[in-house]
């Protein structure tokens, strides 16, 4: 969150330096699919990612943009190999990222309602864990977005956007069969698909 509070500000400098032709506020929710197989087979195969972003368009519809989001996970099952005893169809506890992410976009305009945006930034994913007392691992990735956005008026836009985001972090395994914790890395972040709602001021 304070890195977006600093591109918030940092928007607000830069705006003071180079004339903005458009500010822009959309609301998104993602319905990504993890890439990692661990994470699919361990947290949920399917997740849902709100996601707000703040654009400022300064030249011929280059942009650049900050965004937050988060993803809540649920265990089903910590390690698919080793945890005999615990419940596959019961959540064992509960993973929370939070997504921040900064980059440049493009916009054009392909017909007179309809336009296209594209974005490609980085993006750190820190996830906390509820089965690792509340432990953070902050890790960066990147990620692409394209859309096809529709202006309902004069200023209001819905569109559909197809993305995708990527970082390797830490996750612990219970062993349960030595009653341990191991560290292993896998990849957070994945594909998704996307109704967005914006505003451009």
């Amino acid at each position: 969150m304070k890195r977006f509070i600093s591109f918030i500000l940092g928007v607000a400098i830069f705006s003071c330096l180079f004339p903005a032709e458009h500010f822009s506020i959309n609301l998104a929710g993602n319905f990504m699919i993890p890439a990692s197989e661990y994470m699919r087979e361990t947290r949920q195969k399917t997740a849902i990612n709100p996601e707000l972003k703040i654009g400022y368009v300064f030249s011929n519809g280059f942009s650049i943009w900050g965004g937050y989001g988060f993803i809540t996970l649920d265990h089903y099952n910590l390690d698919p190999y080793d945890l005999y005893f615990l419940p596959e169809d019961k959540p064992t506890g509960r993973q929370i990222e939070h997504i921040i992410s900064l980059g440049i976009g493009y916009r054009h305009r392909l017909f007179k309602t309809i336009s296209y945006m594209i974005d490609i930034g980085l993006c750190e994913i820190t996830s906390r864990d509820r089965m690792e007392d509340g432990l953070k691992h902050p890790a960066a990735g990147y990620r692409a977005d394209g859309a096809l956005i529709s202006f309902t008026g004069k200023n209001f836009y819905a569109g559909i956007v197809l993305g995708y985001m990527s970082s390797f972090n830490r996750v612990w395994v219970l062993r349960a069969a030595n009653f341990y914790f191991d560290e292993i890395k896998c990849r957070f972040g994945g594909p998704k698909f996307s109704f967005t709602l914006g505003l451009m001021l």
